[in-house]
């Protein structure tokens, strides 16, 4: 802060300029930008401000982001000299604006100021920086710059180090490569680390291997950022190699001293988490102990999150909380992810109202995890309030919403604000596409869908998306247009042709429609094509059994989830066994299955049960009766239960509008019936509404209906089905 004694110090200096230099560069060094602006404003009120000053004014505002204050000081300089145009381009740089500064490298040669290694430096790390990523553009600026440099006898030990990273950083590790090798006879550790570093950002897991193994042949003795690198490294591969290269590293670690180094040991769990390996990253973090930095549960928490252990994830977040450490936005996006995929409204409300005490709630990564959360825990309503709220909206807030709406049975108003988005001339990004094919999914708008997946052809980098081709797939599957699905899957690239999503999507298709045997079929190829076969895939396969009745081929899937594929069964896999069981008649050992497996049985197992019972009613008694304790607002379990006790004249079971009045309102009972109604294959879903179509067609009168129950028990399905679809209206 500007106090009296540092005004005092300055009416004594001889040489104040000097004091005001070390001021300004002690608030640009701490982002003090408060302090920044009131030194600027004691320059101004003495009229001591010259060039000397404002040029540290300029690298001061830089520092601290505050680009357009950068612009004025510099604009304001009448007689600008290199110290000027390189604190302005290097502002620029820092900041991520590469075009900003290419514009004003270009006025310095305009200017006929010959620039110097520090101005192309400043150059490089914009290009390393670019927030827009146009790599073409950068890429020619960078080899022009590169050229330049090497012209003008710049290319210094520290000016290739540089250049190195800069190629590095836009996925060229080929040229920072040739860049390395002309450095023969004067590599340091930093080339080495640079170089090692531009192969293992971009993928090429195993040739920064072989500079490191290079690196060490050479006597060049690596230091602490160069093991981060190479954890860097493996983290991104992913892989089992990676993974015991990741150990040999870690073991290197503590062999030699750097497990002293918080940092370090934080780039060790990230390496264990990005190989899957949850339980090693906390095992790291829990050695720790006393020196556990905000960085160190950010990254335990990432581990469980990215290894699908979403309730640990949120049980470290609320650790973390215990232990007094204040959550930074990071903490908690990763914390309301968690909540998204456990559908945990109240925790993620928890955590709006913590993000609200911290005052991070307007950070725009945190107001899209909230948009994301409500809309996956079924609240559209606060996803909207959150979104309406916003002052800034990038394309992933406007994805999150046009989600939203899909997930929660307003298709079309998804789709709408996908128009909207086009209309603003935002350019969708391929999970917003994966948003929108949902929606076209839901509502089997295939044609909507087709101009969808045209867009998605004209664009190679959407047409590669795995994510992007599972979803067109899914969207032609639920539309009812298999032999549309199939041919997409069929053309897909040999790259992608190994991606389990999308064989999984094909199966489940199949699978839905009824076509067992040829999804059973799907995941034998899929095996002999060598494709990694997931979870989901496995969930598929027994789906399958489960709706052809093949019990033994059922069970040999579940059985060799772990042994064979080291895959831990979910409760997914639980609940498809629970449902095969169920359907063939072995009632009691699906009842079993549900008391013994190692998961609390929720409310979808106990509803999967139901949904199989067949005629056994006792059984679907028992199942909804679980099903109602757990969740009372699921109407879908009074009408599944209802066609079981209408042709066994248990009629005292049918009255509606009574349970419905004791467990939920109005609009819960049209929302979840909505859901019910979702969930239907498509098929029988449109005879259903046909049906219902009729019935409004010839404005039959609800008591008229409700006299046929003992004759046609399907026609009180519809007639209550519309009751609690809130369009009864229609049959007075």
């Amino acid at each position: 802060m500007v106090t009296l004694d540092f005004l005092a110090v300055l009416d004594k200096a001889k040489n104040n300029d000097l004091l005001y230099a070390a001021e300004l560069q002690r608030c640009g060094a701490s982002k003090s930008i408060a302090e920044g602006r009131r030194v600027h404003a004691l320059l101004l009120e003495r009229g001591q401000l010259g060039n000397f000053l404002a040029n540290h004014l300029i690298n001061m505002y830089g520092k601290c982001g505050c680009l357009e204050e950068a612009r004025r000081v510099f604009d304001w300089i009448n007689n600008k000299n290199l110290f000027s145009w390189t604190a302005v381009i290097s502002a620029y740089a820092k900041n991520g604006h590469f075009e900003t500064a290419l514009e004003l490298f270009q006025g310095l040669d305009c200017e006929g100021i010959k620039p110097d290694s520090v101005v192309f430096l400043a150059v490089v790390e914009a290009c390393s920086n670019d927030r827009k990523k146009k790599n073409s553009l950068i890429l020619q600026e960078a080899g022009r710059v590169h050229e330049r440099l090497t012209r003008e006898g710049l290319m210094t030990s520290f000016v290739r180090n540089s250049v190195i990273t800069m190629y590095g950083c836009l996925h060229r590790p080929d040229q920072a490569l040739l860049v390395f090798q002309e450095m023969a006879g004067f590599r340091d550790v930093v080339s080495w680390t640079a170089v090692i570093t531009a192969y293992g950002r971009n993928g090429h897991f195993c040739e920064a291997l072989r500079l490191f193994w290079a690196m060490e042949q050479d006597g060049i003795k690596p230091d602490a950022v160069t093991i981060l690198a190479l954890l860097d490294a493996c983290a991104l591969e992913g892989s089992s190699e990676s993974l015991f290269t990741g150990r040999a590293i870690h073991a290197r670690i503590c062999a030699t001293g750097l497990d002293l180094d918080v940092v370090v040991m934080n780039a060790v769990i990230y390496m264990y988490t990005g190989c899957k390996e949850c339980s090693e990253a906390k095992q790291v973090f829990d050695g720790l102990k006393g020196k556990k930095t905000l960085v160190s549960w950010n990254a335990v928490i990432s581990a469980y999150a990215q290894s699908g252990h979403m309730f640990l994830a949120l049980q470290v977040y609320k650790e973390m909380l215990c232990d007094k450490l204040v959550p930074n936005e990071i903490t908690l996006v990763l914390a309301l992810d968690a909540c998204s995929n456990l559908s945990c409204l109240e925790n993620g409300r928890a955590i709006h109202d913590k993000a609200t005490e911290l005052g991070v709630e307007k950070n725009i990564f945190v107001e899209n995890a909230l948009v994301d959360m409500y809309g996956k825990c079924g609240s559209l309503e606060d996803a909207l309030t959150v979104f309406n709220s916003m002052k800034k909206r990038d394309i992933v807030s406007w994805t999150a919403m046009i989600a939203a709406y899909a997930r929660n049975g307003h298709s079309s108003r998804a789709l709408e604000i996908f128009r909207m988005v086009l209309a603003e001339g935002l350019r969708p990004d391929g999970i917003t596409f994966v948003a929108a094919l949902e929606a076209c999914g839901n509502l089997g708008n295939a044609s909507e869908g087709e101009t969808l997946h045209g867009w998605i052809l004209d664009s190679p980098q959407l047409r590669n998306n795995e994510l992007v081709s599972t979803a067109v797939i899914s969207m032609y599957d639920r539309s009812g247009r298999l032999e549309r699905a199939k041919l997409v899957f069929d053309d897909l690239s040999s790259s992608l042709s190994r991606c389990p999503s999308r064989w999984n999507s094909q199966a489940i298709a199949l699978a839905e429609h009824g076509l067992s045997s040829s999804a059973i079929q799907l995941f034998w190829e899929m095996t002999l094509q060598g494709v990694d076969v997931n979870a989901i895939s496995f969930v598929t396969a027994i789906f399958a059994c489960s709706h052809s009745g093949m019990l033994v081929l059922g069970l040999d899937f579940f059985l060799q989830l772990h042994p064979d594929f080291g895959i831990v069964p979910q409760p997914s896999h639980y609940i498809c066994m629970v449902e095969l069981l169920a359907r063939i008649g072995q009632v009691t050992m699906a009842v079993n299955l549900i008391e013994s497996m190692p998961y609390e049985p929720d409310v979808v197992a106990w509803m999967a049960l139901l949904c199989s019972s067949n005629t056994n009613l006792e059984l679907a008694t028992m199942a909804a009766r679980q099903v109602l304790g757990g969740d009372g607002k699921r109407a879908g379990a009074y009408v599944l239960l209802s066609n079981l006790c209408v042709p066994a004249g248990r009629r005292e079971w049918m009255a509606p509008r009574t349970l419905k009045s004791e467990h939920c309102s109005d609009s819960q009972s049209r929302q979840n019936c909505r859901f019910w109604v979702s969930s239907i294959p498509f098929g029988a879903r449109t005879g259903l509404l046909n049906k219902l179509a009729y019935a409004r067609r010839r404005k039959w009168h609800r008591k008229r209906l409700t006299s046929c129950v003992a004759d046609c028990p399907l026609i009180l399905l519809a007639s209550d089905l519309l009751l609690l679809l809130g369009i009864q209206q229609d049959f007075n």
